[in-house]
């Protein structure tokens, strides 16, 4: 009577054991489940629901894996049908230039033909690198101010640049981008000076936000063409 009476206790305390090897099984083979135990006070329970969590997790896991997965695929054919075209036209146009003869008036006009669609494909292969860095870690670069206005100075020696920036001016972002952004105001401001002027680039951090200024002493913006400056 003793040995039966171990023998049914054993069988009912092992049972959630049982439940969790089962489970397990079908969840490996693609099926979905959970314990959802009556009890979460004991220790058989509180190991139930901690197995429910980690099935949560998994499956959240594979539908973010999924669904990274399809938005990559989507990308690439994308990616794809916008690198055929200018591939087409750099290949065609190179071989007419093979062919055409030195003197034919036509010849400019497919040279800078060439020119606009290779940097079209530079522009492209540019948003890929942004893509994969934004997949990957991101490495801090310091000196974006810096390196625009080194790069300035290079196209426009005679422009006299300052820069006021906060020694603690750190953000989290890209950098090619705010690069591109600084970069762009700054000729515009050299553009505006004839490449002669003064600019004084400003940088303040305060209440978690960065503000860059780009000031030149040059004629300024008109009146008229103010409101739609940024369009």
């Amino acid at each position: 009577l003793g040995a039966g009476l171990l023998a049914v206790v054993a069988n009912r305390t092992l049972r959630p054991l049982r439940d969790v090897a089962s489970l397990a099984d079908r969840i490996s083979s693609g099926e979905s489940g959970r314990l959802a135990p009556t009890r979460a006070d004991t220790e058989l329970g509180r190991m139930a629901v901690a197995f429910d969590r980690m099935v949560d997790a998994l499956e959240a896991a594979v539908a973010r894996a999924r669904s990274a997965e399809s938005a990559t695929r989507l990308f690439l054919a994308n990616a794809s049908h916008e690198l055929r075209t200018p591939i087409a036209s750099v290949h065609a146009t190179a071989e007419t230039l093979v062919r055409a003869d030195r003197a034919d008036p036509d010849r400019e006009l497919l040279e800078l033909r060439l020119v606009r669609e290779t940097a079209r494909l530079g522009r492209l292969s540019d948003d890929l690198l942004s893509l994969a860095r934004l997949e990957g870690q991101g490495q801090p670069e310091m000196a974006i101010v810096e390196d625009v206005v080194d790069r300035q100075r290079h196209f426009t020696p005679e422009l006299h640049v300052e820069v006021k920036c906060d020694s603690s001016l750190t953000v989290l972002g890209n950098s090619t981008d705010l690069g591109r952004a600084i970069g762009n105001v700054l000729e515009n401001a050299a553009r505006a000076t004839d490449g002669r002027g003064h600019v004084v680039i400003t940088g303040v951090a305060q209440d978690r936000k960065t503000t860059i200024t780009v000031t030149d002493d040059g004629p300024g913006v008109p009146d008229g063409a103010r409101d739609r400056i940024f369009e």
